[in-house]
């Protein structure tokens, strides 16, 4: 069942209650930005939704970003 839901720039998350035992959990979904100016925000963004939370949290989307150089095919690497 959903709890609560809301819609950020950068994301869209949901409290959900299990019906099996009840336990509430957040799921985040998120659509990162392809500029590399707009990154910082949308860490900022994702990182307060996260430690706002009181439950367990599950984040998953297009994050549109890469750890590693050699995770990124071709272009510019930031």
């Amino acid at each position: 069942m959903v709890e609560e839901c809301d819609v950020g720039e950068y994301h869209v998350y949901m409290i959900i209650r299990t019906k099996k035992d009840g336990k509430c959990w957040m799921v985040i979904n998120v659509y990162g930005p392809v500029q590399y100016e707009r990154k910082e925000d949308f860490l900022r963004e994702l990182h307060l939704r996260v430690i706002s939370s009181n439950v367990p949290v599950m984040v998953g989307g297009d994050f549109t970003m890469v750890r590693f150089e050699w995770e990124k095919d071709g272009g510019i690497f930031h």
